[in-house]
């Protein structure tokens, strides 16, 4: 009779041991199969996210061309607008004539000597 209970023990053991190591094999399975999917979703943000910041980059990029272009454009511009300002400016600037200097003749005067 020892060996039929010894040998249910052994059986039973045996069983719950496999089916304990079968369940935990199953949820390691299903953990990495969750961090797995998780990782991924987290890859496809990160490349969304890249994607929105060289759309921003490229688009940053072409505004500085524009506006430097808009800024060389105005710099010409404000130098063109001061420099026909300017000469209007010298054109309407009225130098009053100055009256006609008379000029008295002075008696010629014999040169003095000193004597020493």
């Amino acid at each position: 009779m020892k060996s039929i209970s010894t040998y249910r023990i052994t059986t039973g053991t045996l069983a719950v041991l496999l089916t304990g190591s079968v369940a935990y094999g199953i949820h390691a399975s299903n953990q990495t199969s969750e961090a797995r999917a998780q990782a991924d979703g987290w890859r496809a943000e990160a490349t969304g996210w890249q994607g929105l910041a060289q759309e921003a980059a490229n688009r940053n990029a072409a505004l500085a061309r524009q506006n430097r272009g808009m800024v060389e454009e105005y710099n010409a511009l404000a130098a063109e607008v001061g420099a026909a300002r300017a000469a209007e400016a010298a054109a309407q600037l009225v130098v009053p004539e100055a009256p006609p200097v008379q000029v008295q003749p002075v008696p010629a005067q014999p040169p003095q000597s000193q004597a020493s």
